[in-house]
């Protein structure tokens, strides 16, 4: 039987793949920004179309800063989800009638003998 203050482990297991696919975005995102950013900076034209411009962002620099934008944004709300998730869980409990094991708030069965909580 589960204590009242432990996840279930179906949802352990979804923070935690939730933790790192945010994980991964947030590197991808960084790298790609990071490269965009030492090529503006740095003026080595491998990102953009213009020879000899230092500080042009070309096109490919451009969809690339783009792309890497949103793909951190997206990581840092991922995992900054599964995180507060695991750690501010909602103390509000469903009492099974027939076990009275207490279930987490969303569970639409008991899970301890499988009963359909109303």
């Amino acid at each position: 039987m589960r204590r009242e203050n432990e996840m279930s482990p179906a949802k352990q297991a979804l923070y935690g793949l939730l933790r790192t696919i945010g994980l991964m975005m947030i590197v991808i995102g960084v790298v790609l920004i990071t490269v965009v950013m030492i090529d503006f900076i740095t003026g080595c034209e491998v990102l953009s179309d213009s020879v000899g411009a230092k500080g042009v962002l070309g096109p490919r620099g451009l969809s690339l800063l783009l792309i890497g934008i949103p793909i951190l944004g997206f990581g840092i709300v991922t995992t900054r989800s599964a995180f507060t998730a695991t750690v501010y869980r909602p103390a509000f409990t469903k009492t099974c009638g027939s076990c009275k094991t207490k279930n987490d708030s969303e569970a639409k069965f008991c899970d301890q003998c499988g009963t359909r909580l109303d």
